[in-house]
């Protein structure tokens, strides 16, 4: 009975969705730089700043795809 509680519990808490990442986090955390002076790096908005700014944009209520 225990066990079968601990098991529901445990799976329950696996079957939560994870939020979101915003798309400068997905960016940061996914991207690797192919070519070039970083290659083989993480994509950094710091380097190339207007992309931070697209993607907080693109990430805003601000905006409707759908005009």
């Amino acid at each position: 009975m225990y066990q079968t509680r601990r098991d529901l519990e445990s799976f329950l808490a696996k079957a939560r969705p994870r939020p979101l990442r915003s798309m400068r986090v997905f960016a940061e955390e996914e991207i690797v730089i192919p070519d070039g002076p970083y290659a083989g790096r993480r994509f950094r908005c710091s380097r190339q700043p207007y992309t931070g700014l697209w993607f907080d944009q693109v990430d805003s209520t601000q905006w409707s795809r759908w005009g």
